[in-house]
């Protein structure tokens, strides 16, 4: 018997689950008790490298026939056992007359690993969104505002004309929807949470849901009357709903049931398992009876760019977006899914006590022309003019600017007082916070109306507007900040 397995017992006690092996065939000549218990371990005569799977086995074996003669020890990494899912550092060492072989569990280690890397990525995937965000905006406003321009100018007479101006605007959409997810994924979208009454969010999607999944999916709503209310911001409880129920469109090509459902729940000790804390909860559940996912595709459903789709059909994203909105809010998402047997998704927020406004949201009204002096600062070009372009067909006499410095140069050799300063945060030269400063140092009544590509500004210290933005969107905007400095002049004098 080898010097190691001497009658002291020292070896059987060991902690950690221990292997001798003969030098020649590395074959199991005896293991303790911690080994025996790791499953389909046989006590002696099999194969060491047989124990675990097929690509970790061939690099044990090399990894044992290359230990040194002197009694060095040996460290190999990564190794998981055949019938378990744990993964395993093997410690050896050649002594007289054999090999011994110590297995340590570094399962969490390797999940905490693998966290770090999906950390690192999404992180990664944030920076890039936030980096692209300014400059496609800046596009997608251009393009879309032009696109709306010649949708109402009188020299578009053709239904030609017109419906390749449409697609326009479609493709437009459809690119700012595509950069929102990035954004919202990211979490570089700015909040505008209030107090929403779930049931209500997902009853005002109604009829734009049920142009989404077609007439072969049998829609079905379950209210609960007693749904609690949360707080966020309204457009992505919308994206959650819309996100969940395109992606049980897409998986029942051939028709089934979609099923939405608004609930209170009461998590308690099962809370940790999400991430979350014991207390009370509003759900939003996606049901639907597709095809449901295997356990390979279910780790992989909430990563970013991950997708099952084939190429042109999905961008890997709506999931991960979901779970990064939700994660914003102190919420969760839940996923329960079997091969064959559908997928069922359920979005936890936090419950507040407070009652969300019953009023309803009056229908916009028409954007009144105005006469007031704007003072406009945009860096890009093309966007400057089409900006301008749209204003002064509103009346507005317009002041365009391509920096902070040109923008003051302009309001000083203006013969009127500037009432609006519409500009940009992020300029070269100098940002939009800072020209405000300035120029109502000098005009101090001047109101400010702040733009931007980079979604999450800080844009505390005046109104704002989100790129990409129609012409119609930007009117609105500039008459409801004009309109708030002229009541604030009569309450003064009044």
């Amino acid at each position: 018997m080898y010097e190691i397995c001497d009658s002291s017992g020292w070896f059987e006690s060991w902690m950690l689950p221990s292997f001798v092996l003969d030098c020649d065939h590395l074959r199991v000549i005896v293991c303790n008790s911690a080994a025996r218990e790791l499953p389909a371990i046989a006590d002696s005569g099999a194969s060491f490298a047989s124990y675990f799977e097929p690509e970790d086995s061939k690099r044990i074996t090399a990894f044992l026939q290359s230990l040194g003669t002197a009694a060095e020890i040996q460290i190999l990494t990564g190794c998981k056992l055949r019938s378990a899912s744990s993964v395993f550092e093997l410690t050896a060492q050649l002594v007289k007359g054999g090999i011994t072989v110590s297995l340590r569990d570094m399962t969490r280690e390797y999940e905490l690993e693998e966290q770090l890397r999906q950390a690192e990525k999404v992180r990664s995937v944030g920076m890039l969104a936030s980096g692209i965000a300014h400059d496609f905006n800046n596009l997608l406003t251009i393009i879309s505002g032009y696109a709306q321009l010649l949708q109402v100018s009188p020299d578009l007479n053709t239904e030609r004309d017109r419906s390749a101006v449409e697609q326009v605007l479609k493709a437009s959409q459809r690119a700012a929807d595509l950069t929102g997810q990035l954004l919202s994924f990211s979490r570089k979208r700015p909040l505008q949470p209030v107090v929403l009454n779930v049931a209500r969010v997902v009853e005002q999607t109604m009829s734009m849901l049920r142009r989404l999944i077609g007439a072969h999916i049998d829609l079905r709503i379950l209210q609960d009357p007693l749904a609690g209310s949360i707080r966020a911001d309204v457009a992505h409880i919308q994206q959650i709903v819309i996100n969940l129920v395109v992606n049980a469109r897409d998986a029942m090509p051939d028709g089934g049931i979609l099923i939405i459902e608004t609930s209170n729940v009461k998590l308690g000790a099962d809370a940790g398992a999400l991430g979350l804390n014991p207390g009370p909860y509003v759900a939003i559940s996606i049901t639907d009876t597709g095809p449901g996912m295997d356990p390979e595709t279910r780790l992989r459903a909430f990563e970013p760019f991950f997708t099952t789709k084939t190429e042109g059909q999905g961008t890997g994203l709506g999931l991960s977006t979901v779970a990064s909105i939700a994660a914003q809010y102190q919420g969760a998402v839940e996923l329960v899914t079997q091969a064959g047997q559908g997928a069922a998704f359920r979005v936890l927020f936090p419950r507040i006590d407070e009652v969300a406004d019953e009023e309803e949201p009056s229908p916009a009204a028409e954007t009144l022309p105005g006469n007031e002096t704007i003072l406009l600062a945009e860096d890009d070009a093309t966007l400057r003019s089409m900006i301008k372009a749209a204003l002064e067909r509103h009346g507005y006499h317009v002041l365009a600017a391509g920096s902070a410095r040109e923008a003051l140069q302009a309001a000083e050799l203006c013969a009127v007082p500037v009432d609006l300063l519409l500009t940009d945060l992020v300029m070269p030269g100098g940002n939009g916070t800072e020209l405000a400063e300035q120029l109502r140092a000098g005009q101090p009544s001047v109101k400010v109306l702040f733009i931007s590509g980079y979604e999450g500004a800080d844009c505390s210290s005046a109104p704002y507007l989100q790129k990409p933005f129609s012409p119609p969107e930007l009117a609105a905007k500039v008459r409801e900040v004009l309109d708030a400095r002229r009541a604030e002049s009569q309450n003064a004098t009044g």
